[in-house]
């Protein structure tokens, strides 16, 4: 699930102290819930030939404009392949319900009862940008104000769509942080991006720094419950961080692998009960060289992407942030 980030609206006026009138938007995400039984399942008729097909509320969409959605899902689907080594199910299509209007977006979704974690003292589902159901096995989103916002967002959730159609089993860390990792091809970000994923180098810096990240032999195991617990935007930014450190080499990414079970397998990853024990036997050194090595490329990282003469300023933002959005 794909909502827009609170630091966006408050703490991110960093941004123009960085770049004049910049307004960096981090944005978080959160798996989205199964309807209430009472719920039935719609029967939906999609549209389109191609990996991608679609049920389309007040929206228009050019047939440039869908070959553009097909071309980068494809690309998005080989990236997966290569990070977890699966083959393709034949079957696989990637349905999309996209709403012209935020309102009609807003009162299937409600109508739905998707559970929005993070999102309770927001005052209602305005910063809610889209989801993936593993329920209707479609991806539902609205047109966003901001045309980046909306390549975000379908990138984030059809990774969804791509591991659930996959995988039996993936920690919720690793599947928000596989999301998030792929939601910002290089070749498609534009100056918010760029500014956005700059200033989450500095956030995870200032946690590190603060003692805020969770411990990895805690954060790895959390299940759904404990993780709805969580301050979301660390959730989530910490998850994006992990999983592209692990994703950063070859050695790493056949760790990774281990951590999943692939749909239909006879074997289970061990992960599904312990994914901390999992990493300790699998990572040189254990979990807690694993976490040595994460810190210092986030402090390397941050050094090159953030400036230090702003990290002060970003604290205090993000102090403001955990004051308005705790409970």
């Amino acid at each position: 699930m794909r909502w827009q980030s609170s630091i966006g609206g408050t703490a991110f006026v960093l941004a123009a102290v960085i770049t004049a009138r910049a307004t960096p938007n981090p944005q978080a995400v959160a798996d989205a819930g199964d309807p209430s039984p009472q719920t039935s399942k719609e029967h939906a008729v999609y549209r389109g030939s191609g990996l991608c097909q679609f049920v389309l509320k007040d929206y228009e969409l050019p047939p440039r404009t869908e070959a553009s959605i097909n071309q980068v899902v494809q690309r998005l689907l080989q990236q997966h392949r290569t990070i977890f080594g699966f083959q393709t199910r034949p079957d696989f299509r990637l349905h999309m319900r996209i709403f012209g209007r935020f309102d009609d977006y807003e009162r299937y979704t409600v109508a739905h009862r998707v559970r929005v974690p993070g999102i309770r003292n927001s005052g209602g589902l305005t910063n809610l940008a889209g989801y993936y159901s593993g329920y209707t096995k479609e991806l539902v989103t609205w047109r966003q104000n901001v045309s980046s916002n909306f390549a975000n967002v379908l990138l984030h959730e059809a990774s969804h769509a791509i591991m659930d159609a996959h995988f039996d089993f993936a920690p919720i860390w690793l599947l928000e942080g596989c999301a998030e990792y792929f939601a910002y091809p290089k070749d498609m970000q534009d100056a918010r991006d760029v500014r956005s994923l700059r200033t989450r180098w500095g956030l995870l810096n200032v946690w590190l720094q603060d003692h805020k990240l969770t411990p990895l032999t805690t954060f790895v195991n959390l299940r759904q419950r404990d993780w709805d617990k969580l301050d979301i935007e660390r959730a989530y930014i910490t998850s994006w961080s992990v999983f592209q450190f692990l994703a950063s080499t070859e050695p790493n990414r056949t760790l990774t692998r281990k951590l999943i079970t692939a749909t239909g397998s006879s074997w289970r990853s061990a992960a599904e009960e312990n994914c901390a024990a999992e990493l300790e036997a699998s990572y040189p050194g254990g979990l807690k060289k694993l976490e040595a090595d994460w810190h210092g490329w986030i402090v390397k990282t941050g050094r090159q992407l953030f400036p230090e003469r702003y990290m002060e300023q970003l604290r205090e933002l993000d102090r403001e942030r955990s004051r308005q959005v705790a409970p």
